[in-house]
């Protein structure tokens, strides 16, 4: 080796000799370029997601909801039928359930020989207010009849009255012979006693009279009460029937059976929960906090994502807006006046309707959604995004000059 090599060799091998030293992180110039464009990319997302949240509100407090209908009978009795089973979609009119009606209709049957019964027994009414009538114009025939003797009878008798009055003067001035006078006297009183038994029949007739009148008001009164049994009668009838059709349960609208408890022959009692038809219409019920209804309202567009299907959006539009929170109608309502305060935010519902649906995704109520609402459409003024993106440049200019000083 020669000597020159190895004394600068042994120089570099000093350990006192100075290093290279790299320059800062932050005075890199691709660092800063790097950061500049990462400054600028984040102060446009900022902007974004600040517009977004001004335009849109969204909840995840949101679930599917609908009215099920709780099919239950009218009737009691035993189940002859099941036809359906649990999950199966059903139409309106399909049979959901059939009870035994053998009792209900002979409950029909009496009630329609009821009927015929009551129907007989207005025939037999009928019949006598006819013979009543027929007696009660014979009556006044008769009556007509004694009345017009009477009166004949009457003129008789004060013919003879007046007979006797003369004969009696006559006799006083013996114009007359005394049998004469008596043969008048005997005239005037067989005529009397003929009057008298004349208004005793006439009496007699006016008394026949009136129980006919009586036998007409008595009929008409038993044709009413039959025509009221027959009322009774049919209205029972009809009740029957109905009773017989309900024992027919069919499904009042389309959708799918859910909650099945029923079996064949099974003994149901009226008010008995059989099961559950969950219908086709759909909604979302969102619970919104209060500060998050400033710009809603009925009609604004939403997005919508289910959780059982998070790559699908679809679409919809707000209903309608509770009128009141959710726990001022829940079952024990808050009572601020009592005992200390604190202030809760409250939710309130939103009804939230869908625009279409996809027949094939199956969805059923209380599956979790989250609904995010257009409430407004909020843009940045163009020189909002100018003095932002100043700024920016500022900051920019003002790192790469510090640099620059510092090296």
């Amino acid at each position: 080796m020669e000597p020159g090599t190895e004394e600068t060799h042994k120089e570099h091998e000093q350990p006192g000799a100075a290093e290279p030293q790299r320059p800062s992180l932050f005075k890199r110039p691709r660092f800063i370029i790097i950061g500049s464009i990462l400054l600028v990319l984040f102060t446009i997302a900022g902007l974004i997601w600040f517009q977004h949240s001004k335009s849109y509100e969204s909840t995840n407090d949101a679930f599917i909801d609908t009215h099920t209908v709780s099919i239950a009978p009218q009737v009691a009795g035993q189940v002859l039928q099941v036809p359906v089973n649990d999950n199966q979609l059903v139409n309106a009119g399909d049979l959901l359930v059939q009870i035994d009606p053998s009792t209900l209709n002979a409950r029909l049957a009496q009630a329609k020989a009821t009927v015929a019964l009551n129907q007989s027994k207005l025939q037999v009414a009928q019949v006598e207010l006819t013979n009543a009538f027929s007696q009660l114009n014979s009556a006044h025939a008769v009556e007509a009849q004694a009345q017009a003797q009477a009166t004949a009878v009457e003129a008789e008798s004060k013919r003879a009255e007046e007979d006797v009055a003369r004969g009696r003067q006559l006799r006083t001035n013996n114009v007359i012979s005394p049998e004469e006078f008596d043969h008048l006297v005997a005239t005037a009183r067989t005529a009397n006693a003929n009057f008298a038994a004349a208004k005793k029949q006439v009496a007699a007739q006016h008394s026949r009279l009136s129980e006919a009148t009586n036998l007409v008001s008595s009929a008409r009164a038993q044709i009413v009460a039959a025509q009221a049994q027959i009322q009774q009668a049919q209205a029972d009838v009809e009740s029957a029937r109905l009773d017989v059709e309900k024992t027919i349960i069919v499904a009042p609208m389309a959708g799918r059976v859910t909650k099945k408890a029923i079996e064949r022959g099974a003994f149901v009692a009226i008010g008995q929960s059989m099961m559950a038809i969950v219908p086709e219409q759909l909604w979302v019920s969102a619970n919104f906090k209060e500060t998050q209804l400033r710009y809603m309202r009925p009609g604004q567009h939403v997005q919508i994502k289910i959780d059982a299907f998070p790559k699908t959006n679809y679409a919809a539009h707000v209903d309608s807006i509770q009128a009141g929170s959710g726990s001022f109608f829940s079952l024990l309502p808050p009572e601020n006046a009592v005992g200390n305060y604190v202030k809760v935010v409250q939710r309130v519902p939103v009804k939230i309707v869908f625009d279409s649906l996809d027949p094939g995704q199956l969805l059923g109520p209380g599956m979790s959604v989250v609904p995010t609402v257009n409430v407004r459409d909020f843009h940045w003024p163009i020189w909002t995004w100018i003095l932002a993106l100043v700024m920016v440049a500022l900051v920019i200019v003002w790192w790469w000059n510090k640099r620059a000083t510092e090296a």
